[in-house]
């Protein structure tokens, strides 16, 4: 399964204005009232401003660059990926079934794209899987779940407006 995630917005979700070059953008992974799964961009100011009502997910900062030259737009899906694969690291507290699958399946799409290699022998009866992020000597342990069609199909619902 290939998924290819949308990149940061050009613009504040919250306020509707739009970043400026080099400007902190905080963007948020949130599962809203209704259950569903979105993403938003946001000026550093603006992140007090965020409902009590949501469930952050994850969260991570990136600076805003305008001018981009070809190379980089070509390899934004794939930098959001990583990005939101690896905020879901910097926030313990997040441990839930579909956080362990959203990591599981992440994991699986960097490892196809060849930025992430797996480390060790992968059994059933392990709990984790450890991949490898080459460039950066970085580990991480991902969680393995057995997981249902139905589990993929709802996170993959949750997704539709980042997938």
């Amino acid at each position: 399964m290939d998924w290819s995630v949308n990149s940061r917005a050009r613009q504040s979700s919250l306020s509707g204005q739009p970043f400026r070059n080099d400007e902190t953008v905080v963007s948020f992974l949130i599962i809203d009232e209704t259950g569903e799964l979105q993403r938003l961009d946001l000026r550093e100011l603006e992140v007090d401003e965020i409902g009590s009502s949501e469930q952050i997910v994850a969260r991570w900062r990136t600076v805003m660059r305008l001018e981009r030259d070809p190379d980089e737009t070509a390899a934004d899906p794939l930098r959001t990926c990583e990005e939101i694969f690896r905020s879901l690291y910097e926030d313990e507290d997040t441990d839930s079934d579909e956080v362990a699958i959203l990591k599981q399946l992440l994991a699986l799409i960097l490892e196809r794209k060849r930025i992430l290699r797996r480390v060790g022998a992968h059994t059933r009866r392990e709990s984790a899987q450890c991949y490898l992020r080459a460039k950066t000597r970085e580990t991480f342990e991902v969680p393995n779940r057995d997981f249902s069609p139905e589990a993929v199909a709802r996170i993959r619902e949750r997704l539709n407006e980042l997938v």
